[in-house]
């Protein structure tokens, strides 16, 4: 493991950066250093270093999805790499699922942002600003909230983030939902389609 960590943050100006987590990926694997959770980690791996390659600034990137619905052909690309060193056969495989990882979270993030325009028009079309914007600005970030937490972030009482969350309920924004334990819990569910789609 610190063999391949090493060779990760090794200088990135001389290998393609893509090929480069396609071999790390497999690597780590290969490896299989962990009882438990070697293939999440593995992709989160993925993400990390094509940060680290500035291939990617923020880490929105999920190509779990790709991979676990291609799971049967996802491990026998990475058997054959060991079985016959084919090393071309799973470079493309994995370089395919990163092209499809990319243009679903693209897809998803214009998706996002225009639920957040939307919201925003119906707060402003309701004649509404202050908190209520606020908190409906927030909600692409953070689609399930408390009103006691909502309070603590913005640092407005109680009644008055309670009053702005009921604002957004009746707008059809949000949705409370039941049974969620201590405190009341609101939903943005567009939001929540949009993250949780396969």
């Amino acid at each position: 493991m610190q063999d391949l960590l090493q060779w990760i943050e090794g200088p990135s100006a001389d290998r393609d950066p893509v090929v480069a987590a396609a071999m790390a990926h497999y690597q780590f694997e290969t490896l299989h250093p962990f009882n438990d959770g070697n293939g999440r980690l593995g992709r989160l791996l993925v993400v990390l270093q094509l940060m680290r390659d500035h291939i990617i600034d923020e880490p929105l990137l999920s190509v779990s999805p790709w991979f676990e619905t291609r799971r049967h052909d996802y491990q026998d690309h990475l058997a054959q790499v060991s079985a016959t060193g084919d090393w071309d056969s799973w470079v493309h495989f994995f370089a395919s699922g990163l092209e499809a990882s990319a243009l679903d979270t693209a897809r998803r993030v214009h998706e996002l942002l225009d639920i957040e325009q939307d919201y925003l028009r119906r707060v402003a079309e309701a004649g509404l600003t202050g908190l209520v914007e606020t908190v409906a600005r927030g909600l692409v970030a953070s689609p399930v909230v408390r009103v006691a937490r909502l309070s603590q972030l913005t640092g407005r009482t109680y009644q008055a983030t309670s009053t702005a969350v009921g604002r957004l309920v009746e707008l059809g924004i949000l949705r409370e939902s039941p049974g969620a334990g201590r405190g009341r819990r609101f939903v943005a569910d567009a939001v929540v389609e949009v993250l949780t789609r396969r």
